[in-house]
């Protein structure tokens, strides 16, 4: 987003306060497990399953962090 002649980064946190690579990794997994439905294109690199799994990794460290720094809501 453009404010003026500066760019602003827009936050990566949907509405539901998940974060969108967070859900884009959830889309992946799931369309990776549902063998019924899906038919790969090509073969899975094995090489890249470690580097996949150190991203689940990641993110699911990363939404604890999330929900141990959020504050409940006072009404």
């Amino acid at each position: 987003m453009l404010l003026g002649d500066k760019a602003i980064k827009e936050g990566t946190i949907a509405v539901d306060d998940e974060s969108w690579i967070s859900k884009v990794f959830t889309v992946v997994n799931n369309l990776d497990k549902d063998t019924k439905h899906i038919v790969p294109l090509s073969e899975a690199n094995e090489e890249d399953q470690p580097l996949i799994q150190q991203a689940y990794k990641t993110i699911e460290n990363l939404q604890q962090v999330r929900r141990s720094l959020t504050l409940p809501v006072c009404i």
